[in-house]
């Protein structure tokens, strides 16, 4: 069966990952947490999605 080299290179990752986490999913969004925190990306709140939905279907709703 052939073998696509970059899912390849993401389970390697991904294996990698969970080691250094010791198989622990709560270690590993933690880790997450850590990385998005030093790396200061922009990050998007429930809420803020919930407010552009609902102005998305207010929109729609005024152009219908």
């Amino acid at each position: 069966m052939w073998k696509d080299p970059i899912v390849e290179e993401v389970r390697e990752a991904g294996a990698k990952l969970a080691e250094k986490c010791g198989y622990n999913l709560h270690a590993f969004a933690d880790m997450l947490r850590q990385h998005q925190k030093e790396a200061n990306w922009p990050t998007v709140s429930t809420e803020h999605v919930k407010k552009l939905k609902t102005a998305s279907l207010q929109a729609d709703m005024v152009h219908h």
